[in-house]
């Protein structure tokens, strides 16, 4: 899993995930702008891009990142974030707010999944808020299924994706230029699809916001869901 993490931690600024970005951002903002909060955990924190623009926003006290990505966790750390490389399950503190960005939650199956909302329950605060996003399943069928293809000159890139049983299943290849050469990796990296229903039912938190968006079509490819504890 961590190989996955690493190759598409290497990709991610080829994938226009920095474009849309700024409008998902805003609706994890826009609610704790209603509250009162000194500690926030990001989970799957990437490259830091959003404990980043939190902080300018809030300045909370405690600000911590956590990625399975070493190459991830570098970069955040580049741009002055603190992160680290851990397991949440290994985590000792309690943080008042949680978030998982950018469908981190769908790159877990079932059984990450029941012991990675336990971990949060475990972590989060009393009247704590955690905060994510889930690709719908328009996302899935309508949005992330088909072949992508780009090239920066450095790298080219392919991902063939499709959509079945619930898991949508991406086969990425990348191409890095090393003087005259070429070095070729390849991983196949999965996501879930999970119900609103299902993720209530593995947790004691209460869901008190579940919200339909839309940022590359005009469907409603995720769903933003606030939880509290």
């Amino acid at each position: 899993m961590h190989n996955n993490l690493d190759l598409y931690a290497k990709v991610e600024d080829l994938l226009g995930v920095e474009e849309v970005a700024p409008s998902l951002y805003k609706y994890y903002s826009d609610y704790l702008k209603t509250i009162e909060f000194n500690s926030i955990l990001d989970i799957g924190c990437g490259s830091g891009e959003f404990l980043l623009a939190i902080e300018r926003e809030f300045n909370p006290k405690n600000i911590l990142g956590v990625d399975l990505s070493n190459i991830m966790i570098q970069k955040a750390k580049d741009k002055g974030v603190n992160a680290k490389a851990i397991n949440i399950s290994n985590l000792d503190e309690k943080f008042e707010v949680i978030t998982a960005v950018f469908d981190m939650l769908n790159y877990l199956n079932r059984p990450s999944l029941i012991e990675f909302l336990q971990s949060v329950e475990n972590i989060l605060s009393d009247d704590g808020i955690f905060m994510l996003d889930i690709n719908s399943l328009d996302g899935f069928e309508s949005v992330a299924v088909g072949s992508y293809i780009v090239d920066d000159d450095k790298r080219f890139l392919t991902i063939d994706s499709y959509f079945t049983d619930e898991i949508y299943y991406s086969d990425f290849t990348l191409f890095t230029k090393e003087n005259t050469l070429y070095k070729k990796e390849q991983e196949v990296i999965n996501q879930y699809f999970y119900t609103i229903k299902e993720i209530e039912s593995h947790t004691s938190l209460k869901l008190i916001e579940a919200k339909n968006i839309s940022l590359y079509q005009e469907v409603d490819d995720k769903i933003f869901l606030i939880f509290k504890k």
